[in-house]
């Protein structure tokens, strides 16, 4: 993604394995949850493109596969292809990746574990003075899915849905104001979507 492209080499390919080993009394039970392949290539001075693969007990799919396009300004960027949408530093970053074992609930409630499109992502930032910036994105998806993971074991409980997928315009933005805070990073930033009933 736009986002990390500088904090990995210029071709790189990582696998993701989650499962879950459970003990009970003397029984001992393995199960297998899900499985992610990410590729990644830096193939050109202004090109980019990478790739997720997922897979559990139930399917396969393929989550991302796009091409971001670096040439547009000094500080501009076009993403084409299926991605995330843009709603937070969160929604942008896969389950296995996350400090926490699942999103917090509000957001799987509204967008699922997963929320992708297939479309267009225009991305620009400025920079505010010191290390300080403010960064915003507008994309338009011709198509959009909210997904759920399986083998979580909380959905039912919390009354989740398998995701919605609607093959129907979608609009997202986000603007994000940033600021280095002592040794840390503060951001502060608001997010939209928008799908047509």
């Amino acid at each position: 993604r736009p986002d990390t492209i500088f904090d990995h080499p210029e071709h790189s390919f990582g696998l993701f394995l989650d499962g879950m080993f459970t003990v009970e009394d003397e029984d001992y039970e393995a199960q297998f949850t899900s499985a992610e392949a990410v590729f990644q290539s830096r193939f050109a001075k202004d090109w980019m493109g990478f790739s997720v693969v997922e897979a559990d007990e139930e399917e396969m799919r393929v989550s991302e596969a796009a091409l971001s396009y670096f040439g547009v300004g000094e500080r501009s960027s076009l993403l084409g292809g299926r991605f995330f949408l843009d709603f937070g530093k969160q929604m942008q970053t896969h389950v296995h990746d996350l400090m926490t074992p699942s999103r917090p609930a509000v957001l799987r409630e509204y967008l699922g574990d997963e929320s992708s499109g297939d479309g267009l992502q225009f991305d620009h930032w400025i920079p505010t003075g010191g290390d300080s910036s403010l960064r915003f994105s507008v994309s338009l998806y011709d198509a959009f899915e909210s997904h759920q993971h399986h083998g979580g074991g909380d959905e039912e409980e919390h009354g989740h849905d398998d995701g919605v997928e609607q093959d129907l315009p979608a609009l997202g933005a986000r603007v994000t104001g940033t600021t280095h805070a002592g040794e840390g990073v503060l951001q502060l930033g608001a997010s939209y979507r928008g799908m047509r009933e």
